[in-house]
């Protein structure tokens, strides 16, 4: 009996080494598994996740992608255009971002600045941010990137990217391309930014289906997953549909 009973005490010690570790595993792993879960569910959803491919006209970037040899990039006859991140909220700065715009248009590439909105301060601060960073070589119409969304912050997100939008209105004298994805786009930006060009995230084999919005847009088909010559790290690939370079360069 003693044996019985210290045979099972050392079943249920070891059974309960091995949940302990498979739950500290799966918790500090949590985030990837619920990536996964959710690639899979959005993919059942709006199609299989779109591949790398040739088919593109531009990149975004950021300094997430390295030291770039932008004479590489430039001979990449496909793209025409590069969207570079160079601000974030109020205080963040991408320690890349004024260098490669001017790089890029020094080797004739066109080229644009994209500010990622926040909650966490004003809009006016976040556009003095942006302004600063802004290099006056950029010559593409500014992106402001709204993504960082949900039920707890949707009425703070929409108030400071209208506000946002109307300082970038008025200073370079453009409305700026919004940048979001399809379900941002139909369930909370359609009726506050109908005019504006979008640049959708929606990296899917199918085209992004848009709430009344029959304009051309921007398409970033693939994320994080395009390889370019002089790029060391992967790249998001963008399409114009219905839309050529002159529809997205700033006004003279």
């Amino acid at each position: 009996m003693n044996k019985l009973k210290q045979h099972k005490t050392k079943t249920i010690t070891i059974t309960t080494i091995i949940i302990v570790l498979l739950t500290i595993v799966l918790y500090r792993n949590k985030q990837n598994i619920y990536n996964e879960i959710k690639k899979i569910y959005i993919s059942f959803i709006y199609g299989k996740l779109h591949p790398n491919s040739n088919n593109y006209d531009g990149i975004d970037i950021s300094s997430h992608q390295g030291d770039i040899n932008w004479a590489q990039v430039a001979n990449d006859t496909n793209i025409k255009f590069v969207y570079i991140k160079i601000s974030e909220g109020s205080t963040h700065q991408d320690n890349k971002g004024k260098y490669n715009i001017t790089q890029a248009r020094l080797h004739n590439i066109n080229a644009g600045a994209y500010h990622y909105l926040t909650t966490t301060s004003s809009a006016q601060a976040q556009f003095n941010n942006f302004k600063k960073q802004y290099v006056k070589e950029a010559n593409l119409i500014p992106v402001l990137d709204i993504e960082d969304i949900n039920h707890n912050t949707q009425q703070q997100v929409i108030e400071i990217a209208k506000q946002m939008h109307n300082l970038i209105e008025q200073h370079y004298n453009v409305k700026p391309i919004i940048y979001t994805t399809q379900r941002i786009y139909n369930q909370y930006l359609y009726q506050i930014f109908p005019d504006n060009i979008l640049f959708i995230g929606h990296p899917y084999h199918k085209p992004p289906k848009l709430k009344q919005y029959n304009n051309g847009y921007i398409w970033q088909y693939t994320h994080g997953k395009g390889i370019i010559q002089g790029i060391n790290n992967k790249v998001d690939q963008d399409k114009l549909v219905n839309l050529t370079i002159e529809n997205i360069k700033m006004p003279n």
